[in-house]
């Protein structure tokens, strides 16, 4: 398997977040609640021509939300599972305030580019 890295833009995701540990895969069960509550952030989505959703992440952070890969030889770390949707996409779990501030994006990899962006207002 050939592995490519490329560069993206700033995005902002929308999802379910999670730690994991030593023994603890967090991304089955964050996919299990994205999937259930998907109706609750659908419109939310970004979509292309065709409407179709432009991204689903699973992305993944150090504790810090620094973008550097899991620490402990990669066994601690967070995890988002979630949509891509419009820097100004509000989640209805957003409160009266405005709209959430965006955020670091989890990213296993930072190759000297602004780091992506995403929305950690949601809950778990």
């Amino acid at each position: 398997m050939e592995i490519v890295t490329c560069e993206l833009p700033p995005v902002s995701i929308v999802g379910m977040e999670g730690g994991a540990w030593p023994g603890h895969n967090p991304a089955p069960s964050l996919w299990e609640q994205a999937n259930a509550r998907f109706g609750e952030v659908e419109a939310l989505a970004l979509r292309d021509e065709s409407g179709a959703p432009v991204g689903v992440w699973g992305a993944m952070s150090d504790l810090s939300r620094s973008f550097l890969p899991w620490g402990d030889s990669f066994t601690r770390g967070l995890y988002l599972a979630g949509i891509q949707v419009p820097d100004s996409a509000r989640p209805p779990w957003a409160g009266q305030s405005g709209p959430c501030p965006p955020s670091p994006a989890f990213g296993s990899e930072r190759k000297g580019t602004t780091p992506p962006r995403s929305r950690r207002d949601w809950t778990n």
